[in-house]
């Protein structure tokens, strides 16, 4: 969005529970939380890695069970 809160625009999925974006240094990426479950908002939480716009959405934690990850954060 625009930083005056217009042009909302969902770069996530939608089909699953994403959260706690943050912005790489660059700004080119953001890491966030998804949920996954059925429903979605059940389930062990992995981090996730996509491009700003929202494509090259990749897991970067692989949890299982009752194990999660949460809270990205970049370093330089």
């Amino acid at each position: 969005m625009k930083a005056d809160g217009s042009e909302k625009h969902n770069v996530s999925e939608g089909k699953t529970r994403d959260s706690e974006p943050a912005w790489s240094p660059d700004g080119q990426w953001i890491a966030f939380t998804r949920t996954a479950g059925n429903p979605p908002a059940e389930g062990p939480m992995d981090i996730w890695i996509m491009k700003s716009d929202g494509t090259e959405q990749h897991p970067a934690t692989f949890n299982q069970g009752e194990v999660s990850s949460y809270a990205p954060g970049w370093s330089k």
